[in-house]
């Protein structure tokens, strides 16, 4: 962030020596993503890749922006180098365990920001299906992780399955707090759906789970504990 102001203040002196400082101070761009899109215009980098390395998060892997990514390898690399040079990210590790990381959290949120929705949901989907087909590891380890993609997406159907299965891990580690947000994701996703008896059946078995983890914290008796269970109960 400070590397791109200096850039900016160093671009307004480089010009007219007249300009006072207040001058040039208000012609640096207005927020860091103005920032951000001017450093990228002057390496002639391709946004799409900043943009889909910020929605996998702050840090990334090769493998995985390589699934991800529509590129060909060769032209992925060209341009994940470029973001390297311009100290936009840090490479860490050896080919081809390559991992990315935004050189700070501002960046992310400035290219991420930057997404329409329309994009913004097709790399969150491209993102969580790469994972979903091609890192098992991901799936069973950190199925959170696919569930928050495919919420983003607006894939309600697997956003929900995923959901679920963060729960029943989260359940099987005692981490009941985290099984109460993720079983509650769930039913959020699954609002979504046509009202099926499909989708009825899911929202009973995913209120019955979330059973056990509400008593655990708030109590067997907890207005809370009450309502799941009356609203799995009219679903039946």
């Amino acid at each position: 962030y400070t590397q791109m102001l200096v850039e900016s203040q160093s671009l307004q002196s480089s010009g007219d020596s007249s300009v006072s400082g207040i001058q040039a101070i208000k012609q640096i761009p207005a927020s860091l993503q103005d920032m951000l899109m001017s450093r990228l215009d002057r390496i002639d980098c391709d946004l799409s890749v900043v943009q889909l390395g910020a929605t996998i998060g702050r840090g990334f892997t090769w493998e995985l922006i390589r699934a991800s990514s529509s590129l060909d390898e060769s032209a992925l690399q060209a341009e994940l180098e470029k973001l390297v040079r311009a100290e936009l990210l840090v490479m860490h590790g050896r080919a081809p365990r390559h991992r990315y990381q935004f050189k700070h959290a501002l960046l992310q949120d400035a290219a991420y920001s930057s997404l329409v929705k329309a994009r913004r949901q097709e790399y969150h989907g491209r993102i969580a299906e790469a994972l979903e087909s091609s890192f098992p590891d991901v799936c069973e380890k950190e199925p959170e992780v696919l569930a928050q993609h495919f919420m983003e997406a607006s894939q309600w159907e697997k956003a929900a399955e995923f959901w679920k299965r963060a729960g029943e891990r989260s359940l099987k580690r005692y981490a009941y707090r985290e099984a109460i947000q993720q079983l509650r994701s769930g039913l959020e996703s699954l609002k979504e759906l046509p009202e099926t008896r499909d989708r009825h059946q899911r929202e009973i078995e995913l209120h019955v789970m979330l059973g056990v983890p509400l008593q655990s914290i708030v109590g067997y008796s907890a207005p809370a504990v009450e309502e799941n269970y009356a609203r799995a109960f009219a679903l039946r």
